[in-house]
Order: structure tokens, then sequence, then C-alpha cells
């Protein structure tokens, strides 16, 4: 009886947290069409506040745990280690992501900013009304810069892990939820279209990919919550 009850408990917490996967995941998307229309009405009167980016990043990426809790759920339901295993290591990435965002790509893209603010304003160049030889000397001097330099430079070295970390956590995703494709529906399609993201995340058409896959995962949590 005490076996049948775990048992029984166990299933009703792996529904709970499959459901709400597909909640956060429909969240995700609500909140993504929500943050485009504020995001263009804010720049129509050329409004950024920090305080409304770290919040839509903070909401995100919770979002975003859940979603990937629901199918470490369904990696317990069908007894997969190695999808609760990779589950766990895209939670990881996504944290490490959230913290690398706001520690260390927001100050840099400050900083170009600053320099290139910098740059025209010694060289008193009005933007709206710029002479070709202004143009050259301008990137001439941004060129020159070498703290603009080091800041791109660093960009483009974060973007490049970014994009090989996540070009290998979807190929295993992939994998593991071919696995489980026996059991069920949808998940090989899903598997296939994150391993074809992954492969062609470098040049990101597999985002496309994988956002395609995100939407027959979303239907995977969606009937497996009604399991």
């Amino acid at each position: 009886m005490k076996k049948e009850r775990k048992s029984s408990n166990s299933n009703k917490k792996n529904f709970n947290s499959i459901k709400l996967g597909f909640m956060s995941g429909l969240g995700i998307i609500i909140f993504s069409i929500i943050i485009v229309l504020i995001s263009g009405i804010l720049s129509t009167f050329s409004v950024a506040p920090l305080g409304f980016t770290i919040f839509e990043n903070i909401v995100i990426i919770v979002l975003e745990i859940l979603f990937v809790l629901g199918f470490y759920s369904l990696g317990k339901k069908y007894n997969s280690l190695f999808l609760r295993v990779i589950s766990i290591l895209i939670i990881i990435f996504l944290i490490i992501s959230f913290l690398g965002m706001i520690l260390l790509v927001s100050p840099t893209l400050t900083n170009m900013m600053n320099s290139i603010t910098t740059t025209a304003s010694s060289m008193n160049i009005n933007p709206q009304n710029i002479t070709v030889e202004q143009q050259q000397a301008f990137m001439q001097a941004l060129f020159s810069n070498s703290e603009l330099i080091a800041s791109i430079g660093v960009m483009i070295a974060l973007f490049l892990v970014y994009i090989i970390v996540t070009a290998i956590l979807s190929i295993l995703a992939g994998i593991a939820l071919i696995r489980i494709g026996k059991n069920v529906k949808y998940a090989k399609t899903a598997g296939i279209l994150e391993i074809i993201g992954g492969i062609t995340a470098i040049i990101l058409i597999g985002f496309i990919v994988l956002l395609v896959a995100f939407v027959y995962e979303l239907i995977i949590l969606n009937r497996e919550s009604k399991r």
C-alpha cells in the first residue's frame, strides 16, 4: 500500500510539473509578444528603461526553466536518465547565460555605446548631416579605439560560446527525445528538429528550426499532461 501511495504521489508530481512546463511554454510565447509590442511603443517615445529590461529577462528565464523542468519530469515518467541529465544541463546553461547577460553583455554593450558616442562628440559629428570625409574619419577613429575593439572582441567571443553550447545541448536534447519516441508521440519529430537545429545553429538558420521544435515540444507536454 505504501509503495502504491508513493508511486501515485510521484506520478501526480510529474503530471503537475509537465502541465506547468506546458503552461510556461505558452507563457514564453505570450510574454514575448507582449514585450515586442511594449518595446515598439517605448521606442516610439525613445524610452528604454533599464528596470523593464531586467524584469523582462527575469520573467523569461523563469518561464524557460519551468518549461525545461517539464521535460525533466517527462524523463522521470519514462525512466529516461539521459533526458533528465540533459534537462539539468540546459537549466544550468540558462542560468549562466542570464548571469552572463547581466554581468558581461550589458556592461560591454554600454562601454561600446559610450565609446562610439564619445568619439562622435569629440569630432563634432551630427548624424543627420554628416559628410563623406567625416564618416571616413569617424570610422578610422573607431577602429583605432583599442577599448572599443576589445569590447567587440568580447562580444564576438561570448556569441560564439553561446552558439556552440546551444548547438551541443540541442543535439543532445534531440537524442534524448528520440530515445523516448516509442512512448511519446511527436518526440522523434521534435528530436530530429532539435538535432538539425543544433547542427545548423552556427549559420543561425538553426534557430528557426529550433523554434519549430519548440512548438512540437509544447504539443508533447500538452499531450503528456493529459495522460
